[in-house]
């Protein structure tokens, strides 16, 4: 399974992208995180690879399931870690600013973006290597630093122009980028004029070329979404009148050939969270998506497959349904979402309630869905799952009444859950998660698993 890279447009957080710079950081002395026992769930002596996850605004990192927790850093100013493909590095942001790597071990902590603020960050699929969208730069380098490179200058546009985001192919040998050119300045309360295309390029810098140009000047914006997972199509959304507001109900999601060709309309509105719309298995044409607009997600959202070769569509879950955070098994024989009773748009406490009944359900992507429950305690909201490497075990998160956070692993056949982490929080006094936006918890934000190498 793999999630797409997604960035923050209009002020939207769409995907969980950068880092920030703070004071000091370096190795530290091993500290203990809260945990609960461990029940027999997984297997003795099997290795479930690493958890990045956040404490009081600190990067913690353990090896599943029963590893001993190591803190990386002190400052309670860091958020959204990420693995690098080889599991040697995590990149995190630091405060609202910057990008920051650091090894597993707590060594080596740097930040990557100096003196400029970075937007999105995401790494490459089988290197260890960082594009960065800062300032409206397309930037790549290494973890350690090097090799530093400037692939799409900003232009002189000023703020709000340049590139706006940007994703990985699979085969990390190219990069796909929206970029937004100033025309003109508005007069007399009219918008600026402005010109939006999506383009793509390969990752030392060389090859650029336009796949989309949304008009001169344009009357919307574009949006990356990610490529298809054979790396045939580039997936971006429709960006109307570079709105925030009305981005925020969902946008269309369009494909185009990653060689350029002719666009096609693969669903009229999607929320641009970086859960609703998810690769499928490697070198296949299928994304997973949440259909529905309207930006709250306990209603009008339903669990599509979509093949982007013949445009067959397939309803995984019904209307009286709120779906989301769907994740492929490793075989694409399965996908894991998390669903609720949709009982139309809510707020206050009723929302709280309604929500708390959200829970993890296996269907089969062939054939009859059958939908399985795994867990069922009516204390805990359940959400976010992801496969293990072997596609044995589940990890999600939960939210209890008292709205703390906290992160299990299930089997993937079903039983009883066991608790690997108890306390998720931004910062030291966090603002309450049951809410979100709108519903949706951003959980990358506050873990990240490494599951091994990368292929």
């Amino acid at each position: 399974m793999k999630r797409l890279l997604l960035v923050t447009v209009a002020g939207l957080s769409l995907g969980l992208l950068v880092a920030c710079r703070g004071s000091e950081e370096g190795a530290s002395p091993k500290e203990t995180s809260a945990a609960a026992t461990p029940s027999a769930q997984v297997t003795p002596g099997v290795s479930l690879g690493k958890l990045a996850y956040v404490q009081g605004g600190d990067i913690w990192v353990k090896a599943l399931p029963d590893g001993e927790p190591l803190r990386l850093t002190t400052d309670g100013r860091n958020r959204e870690p990420r693995w690098s493909p080889s599991g040697q590095w995590l990149a995190f942001r630091k405060g609202d600013d910057q990008v920051w790597a650091i090894r597993a071990d707590g060594t080596a902590a740097h930040v990557l973006n100096e003196g400029v603020t970075a937007s999105a960050f995401a790494w490459a699929p089988a290197r260890d290597r960082l594009a960065l969208v800062a300032a409206g730069a397309l930037v790549a380098v290494d973890a350690d630093g090097s090799n530093q490179q400037e692939l799409v200058a900003a232009g002189g546009g000023g703020p709000g122009t340049g590139v706006q985001d940007a994703a990985w192919s699979p085969d990390g040998e190219w990069l796909a980028y929206a970029g937004v050119d100033m025309l003109r300045e508005g007069e007399n309360g009219q918008p600026p004029e402005r010109r939006a295309s999506l383009w793509r390029i390969r990752a030392d810098g060389s090859g650029a070329g336009e796949l989309v140009d949304a008009g001169t000047p344009s009357g919307y914006g574009l949006i990356v979404a990610g490529w298809s997972p054979d790396g045939s199509r580039v997936l971006y959304w429709i960006d109307p009148v570079f709105s925030a507001s009305l981005l925020a109900d969902g946008a269309p999601l369009y494909t185009v050939p990653a060689e350029g060709g002719a666009t096609v309309q693969l669903a009229e509105a999607v929320l641009l969270h970086p859960d609703f719309l998810v690769l499928g298995p490697p070198d296949t044409d299928r994304v997973a998506v949440i259909v529905g607009g309207y930006r709250g997600t306990s209603t009008n959202k339903v669990l599509h497959v979509l093949s982007l070769s013949t445009g067959q569509d397939v309803a995984l879950t019904s209307a009286d349904l709120a779906a989301s955070s769907p994740a492929w098994s490793p075989d694409g024989q399965s996908i894991a979402y998390v669903a609720m009773p949709d009982e139309g748009d809510l707020g206050g406490e009723p929302a709280r309630q309604a929500l708390m009944q959200r829970r993890i359900f296996v269907a089969n992507t062939q054939g009859e869905p059958q939908p399985q429950q795994l867990a069922d305690d009516p204390a805990y909201r359940d959400e976010y799952p992801l496969w293990s490497a072997d596609g044995a075990s589940i990890l999600f998160a939960r939210l209890n009444a008292e709205d703390r956070a906290s992160l299990w692993l299930v089997s993937a056949g079903g039983g009883e859950p066991r608790q690997i982490v108890d306390g998720l929080t931004s910062a030291p006094e966090p603002s309450p998660l049951w809410w979100g936006y709108y519903g949706h918890v951003d959980w990358d934000m506050l873990f990240d698993w490494w599951r091994g190498p990368a292929g």
